[in-house]
């Protein structure tokens, strides 16, 4: 039985890469907008690093841009248009397991975001970011940012899974976009008062960020690793338990 579903999530993950590499122009917005943002705010407060904390501000903006692109990775739409075209249905009638439909669409997209990361991290490394942990720091920073990418898709594949429309299933990103902002993604979070410092303190992307960004540094932060970490196990609870049900909905 455990060996028919890992034939059928390879069979899905195998899938849904194939379908990347067809079209690869298709990841390119999802470097191209976080490297904009990347290069105009370093640019803008590129004199400001003192007041950053870092050495640079390419380093201190690297990680939003990171966190921007996992999840910005287009999560659900392939499934949302195997939906609208008939071809998900069809997919339900074969021994195909339905479990890996999904899981494996969603580390296909951990695949698609991962690259993006890198790609991202490489343009900030030869734009002047440092690393203070040095590779180490640059590995588990992208590992954090995946799995933050991996458990953010569960929202995207939920929406697909719940409307099977594509307009619908984009507004995923839409979601992100705010939360992003009410963090310490422009200025540290020392600079806040009032009620954007609430907002920020209850805003799980918060801790993500600045998990990540205390990859860069040097010293290790353990306090604020075990944060972000944390904050990506419960928000994963959350998502993809959601995607789970709304599978369940879609196939009876």
């Amino acid at each position: 039985m455990m060996n028919k579903f890992y034939n059928d999530l390879y069979f899905v993950i195998k899938r849904e890469i194939n379908a990347m590499k067809r079209v690869p122009a298709a990841t390119l917005p999802a470097v191209f907008i976080p490297i904009f943002f990347f290069f105009v705010y370093s640019a803008a407060l590129g004199t400001s690093t003192q007041f950053l904390g870092q050495s640079n501000a390419y380093t201190f903006y690297l990680p939003v841009s990171i966190l921007l692109s996992v999840s910005n990775g287009g999560a659900g739409l392939r499934m949302v248009s195997d939906i609208e075209s008939g071809y998900f249905e069809k997919l339900l009638l074969t021994p195909v397991n339905r479990l890996a439909l999904l899981i494996g669409s969603m580390f296909a997209e951990l695949f698609k975001t991962t690259i993006q990361a890198i790609l991202v991290c490489l343009i900030g490394w030869v734009a002047g970011a440092s690393f203070g942990l040095g590779i180490f720091g640059v590995i588990a920073m992208i590992t954090l940012a995946g799995s933050w990418g991996f458990v953010f898709s569960a929202i995207g594949y939920t929406i697909a899974l719940r409307t099977g429309n594509v307009q619908a299933t984009q507004s995923a990103f839409v979601i992100f976009f705010p939360f992003l902002f009410l963090t310490s993604s422009l200025v540290p979070i020392e600079a806040f008062d009032g009620w954007f410092k609430v907002a920020t303190n209850l805003n799980p992307v918060t801790y993500v960020l600045e998990g990540c960004r205390s990859l860069l540094t040097p010293g290790f932060e353990f306090l604020t690793i075990i944060k972000a970490v944390a904050t990506i196990i419960i928000v994963g609870m959350i998502t993809i338990s959601s995607s789970f049900m709304a599978l369940n909905k879609r196939i009876i």
